[in-house]
């Protein structure tokens, strides 16, 4: 099965990307209003940053990311630290690689950044799927006691993940 992935820089990929998060609310499982959801999910095109679609080959969507740079802890201007803000992939595709690919596609594209990254955050859902998946290449900042924390906060450096990638087939995306 082959994928490839595109950044979002087109009025239409924005759409695609929208379009495709929205259609899979309910699955994203996030403990959040609408609205704070739809923040969630639309902050890497509002504020400049990136959504990447993930496509099988016969062009369908069928996976996205997006991420921010910076935290609201430091309004946003610490912008060696990313956090992926979303991610989804459709359950026919799960199983198949295609996270993984997604992992080696971003930590391609933000070495890419002008800015070196130095820290990748995931927000996840507090659940134990969530945390078996990304307890396997992050460290478990905050959310893994409590019932009243909906989401959980995983963190890594990008070696760290480049050293968890290196158990799989390398792709080459540039």
């Amino acid at each position: 099965m082959s994928f490839y992935f595109s950044v979002c820089s087109t009025y239409n990929y924005h759409s695609k990307y929208i379009d495709f998060l929205l259609e899979h609310y309910t699955e994203l499982q996030l403990p959040y209003p609408f609205a704070v959801t739809l923040g969630y999910i639309a902050s890497p095109l509002l504020m400049g940053n990136e959504a990447v679609l993930a496509f099988n080959d016969e062009d369908q969507v069928v996976g996205a990311f997006g991420y921010i740079h910076g935290t609201g802890e430091k309004d946003y201007r610490d912008v060696q630290i990313i956090q992926i803000q979303s991610v989804y992939i459709t359950k026919a595709y799960r199983g198949t690689g295609l996270f993984v690919q997604g992992l080696q596609f971003l930590l391609e594209h933000v070495s890419m950044q002008p800015t070196a990254v130095e820290e990748l955050r995931f927000w996840a859902p507090n659940q134990p799927d969530s945390h078996k998946l990304f307890s396997k290449f992050a460290t478990l900042v905050a959310g893994r006691h409590s019932e009243s924390v909906p989401v959980s906060e995983y963190r890594l450096s990008p070696e760290e993940l480049r050293t968890y990638l290196a158990k799989f087939k390398q792709r080459i995306f540039s």
